[in-house]
């Protein structure tokens, strides 16, 4: 993806995302994406880090992401859901 026009498909691919309440399987999801990518390339993760089993699975797959690609973690809160805890 390259230049300005790729901003407006990023945000198009972006609002096309199903959301659920199912848990993410962030380990399949980084895999196939290691598989699919053939360049190098930025990989931005959106997470909550709300289980920490599956945050250390995660870490683990990432870390093969980062040999190769330049990975950004974009860390969600639920402040509200803190306060309830």
């Amino acid at each position: 993806v390259r230049g300005s026009p790729s901003f407006t498909m990023i945000q198009k691919r972006a609002a096309e995302i199903d959301y659920s309440t199912e848990e993410t399987n962030f380990t399949l999801a980084l895999t196939t994406l290691s598989a699919k990518l053939d360049r190098r390339s930025l990989v931005i993760v959106f997470t909550d880090f709300v289980d920490p089993i599956s945050a250390e699975l995660m870490l683990r797959t990432v870390g093969r992401l980062t040999e190769r690609h330049l990975v950004l973690f974009m860390l969600m809160r639920d402040l509200e859901l803190e306060t309830l805890a």
